[in-house]
C-alpha cells in the first residue's frame, strides 16, 4: 500500500532529474495478526545517492529495498527492466515463483542512471500474512534465490574484483548456513550461470561471520535487541 501522498512527493523529483534512475521511501512492515509495526528502508539521509551506494549497499547490506513497492520508476525502465527469468543452473523458474525478479528491476536500472533518491517518510506500507511469498517461503530458500539474482547481475554486468570477492564471501556464508537445502546450491558456482571466479576475500567472510550470526544471537541473549 502507499501513502495518498506518495505520487505527489517521489514522482516530481523523477520529473525533474533525469540523472535519478528510482526514488525510494522508507516503509512500514505490519503484521495484522500481532498488530505489531516495524520502520524499514531506513538507508541513510533524505536526499539524492551515488547509484553505486544502492548497487555496494543491495549486494553486501542488509535491510536495502528489493520491493518496487516502496519506489517510482519511469516505465521506460520497467518496461526494459523486468526480467521474467533469471538463468540459472539448478532450474529454478523464476517466472512462477518472482523471488529476486523485483531486486534485477533495481539493479538493472541503475546502470543506466548516476543517482537514486530517498525520501525517509515511510510513504509504503507492507502486510505480513501467511500466504504472501516471503512469509510462506522458507528463509534459506529466500536468502538463496535473491542471492542466485545477484549473482545474476554480477556475472553480467559488475567489473569490481573486489566487490565479486566480498559478495562471492556472502555466497560461502549462506552455503554453510543452509549445507542441505532444498534447492540444490552446494558451492559458490552453483549461483553463477557461467564459469566465473568464485574467489573469496577471507577476512570479509570471518567479519560477516560474527556480525550476521554470532552477533545477533549475543545481543539477543544478553536482551540488547
Amino acid at each position: 500500500m502507499i501513502s495518498e501522498t506518495f505520487i505527489e512527493k517521489t514522482y516530481p523529483i523523477l520529473l525533474e532529474n533525469s540523472d535519478v534512475g528510482f526514488v525510494l521511501t522508507a516503509a512500514i512492515v505490519f503484521d495484522e495478526d500481532n498488530k505489531t509495526k516495524e520502520l524499514a528502508y531506513v538507508i541513510g539521509k533524505p536526499g539524492f545517492h551515488s547509484m553505486q551506494t544502492y548497487v555496494e549497499g543491495v549486494l553486501l547490506g542488509n535491510n536495502w529495498p528489493y520491493s518496487p513497492g516502496c519506489a517510482i520508476f519511469r516505465k521506460t525502465d520497467l518496461k526494459k527492466n523486468l526480467l521474467l527469468n533469471i538463468p540459472n543452473k539448478i532450474g529454478s523458474d523464476f517466472s512462477m515463483h518472482a523471488v529476486g525478479n523485483d531486486l534485477t528491476i533495481f539493479l538493472l536500472t541503475s546502470l543506466d542512471y548516476e543517482k537514486f533518491y530517498f525520501i525517509d517518510e515511510p510513504l509504503s506500507q507492507f502486510r505480513s500474512h501467511s500466504d504472501s511469498i516471503s512469509t510462506s517461503s522458507k528463509y534459506e530458500k529466500l536468502i538463496l534465490l535473491y542471492h542466485m539474482a545477484k549473482a545474476f547481475f554480477i556475472e553480467n554486468y559488475v567489473r569490481d574484483a573486489k566487490l565479486i570477492k566480498k559478495f562471492n564471501s556472502l555466497l560461502a556464508l549462506n552455503i554453510n548456513r543452509f549445507p542441505n537445502n532444498e534447492i540444490g546450491i552446494r558451492c559458490i558456482k552453483d549461483f553463477y550461470f557461467n564459469p566465473v571466479n568464485v574467489e573469496i576475500n577471507k577476512s570479509y567472510y570471518y567479519i560477516s561471520m560474527i556480525k550476521k550470526l554470532y552477533l545477533p544471537a549475543i545481543l539477543k541473549k544478553m536482551k540488547v535487541v
